[in-house]
């Protein structure tokens, strides 16, 4: 199961900083919407990286994160992801507080991770496409199996 989160993990990173790159090339990143769209990838994973690590995160999910730093944000939790994979059981259950105490298995926790980015990349994908703006990828819509 190790093997199967880093490949998909691996994906992941390489298919958002795809997205990232067009969407700063194509000077996109003062879309509002597109703007928020990938601070809430970048955040979200971050935010369940720090849940499965017992930690406080540096953002929430609707910080508004400079564009300058998209790429790097998301290299960084690339890594840490592809890090805790490493000494994490994924059966594990982890408690963290949302509205109420929730206890959650570590891979349902990264199952959550990939879905929400993967939704993410799709409604910014149809923002483009709202502008005009030409971008496909079939990776938008891959079907993940667990």
């Amino acid at each position: 199961m190790i093997h199967f989160f880093t490949e998909q993990f691996e994906r992941l990173a390489s298919e958002n900083e795809e997205l990232i790159q067009f969407v700063l090339a194509e000077e996109l990143k003062n879309d509002h919407l597109i703007g928020q769209l990938l601070s809430q990838l970048i955040n979200t994973h971050h935010i369940w990286n720090c849940r499965l690590l017992g930690q406080m995160p540096d953002s929430e999910e609707n910080d508004r994160m400079p564009s300058d730093f998209w790429i790097a944000l998301n290299k960084d939790n690339h890594l840490q992801t592809i890090e805790l994979l490493k000494f994490t059981d994924l059966d594990a259950s982890i408690q963290w507080h949302g509205e109420e105490e929730i206890l959650e298995s570590v891979s349902s926790i990264l199952q959550h991770i990939i879905k929400e980015c993967v939704y993410a990349r799709g409604r910014i994908n149809q923002r483009m496409h709202e502008l005009g703006v030409p971008y496909s990828s079939m990776k938008l819509v891959k079907t993940i199996t667990w």
